[in-house]
């Protein structure tokens, strides 16, 4: 978690795989579980933004 680029990259590379999915499958669970997903990743960023991690 030190590297900042480096983490917005591998957050980055799992939302365009879960987007993938949720194009390719349309499962209602899979769409849950990406916007469960998508707020985890938006609370990292925000703890991240104020040096809660670093």
């Amino acid at each position: 978690i030190e590297d900042c680029e480096l983490v917005a990259k591998q957050m980055e590379l799992i939302l365009e795989g879960c987007l993938s999915k949720l194009l390719v499958k349309r499962d209602i669970d899979d769409i849950a579980t990406a916007k469960l997903l998508a707020e985890d990743v938006l609370a990292i960023a925000l703890c991240r933004k104020n040096g809660a991690l670093s």
